[in-house]
């Protein structure tokens, strides 16, 4: 474990209720990783979308400590015809 070792592991980007979008208090190269991470998210719900309507198979896999899920457009995608977690 690398705080074991000194180093201070970084502080999360993203928290619980609003800021699952990203911490208010965000800046610089932080606040631009978490805008494009949000508009692959976004890309990503719109590339499902277009699955869905043309009747295409799709999954979504995101590592289990991701705030990905917690979205709420992510989350509506569940109510698709098919959809499961």
């Amino acid at each position: 474990m690398v705080a074991g070792r000194g180093v201070i592991p970084p502080e999360p980007l993203r928290g619980p209720g609003h800021e699952v979008w990203g911490k208010y208090s965000l800046s610089g190269v932080d606040k631009l990783k978490v805008e494009a991470a949000n508009a692959l998210y976004r890309l990503c719900r719109e590339v499902v979308e277009w699955c869905q309507a043309k009747g295409k198979l799709w999954s979504i896999e995101n590592p289990a400590n991701s705030w990905f899920g917690e979205l709420a457009p992510v989350r509506a995608l569940l109510g698709l015809e098919g959809a499961r977690d």
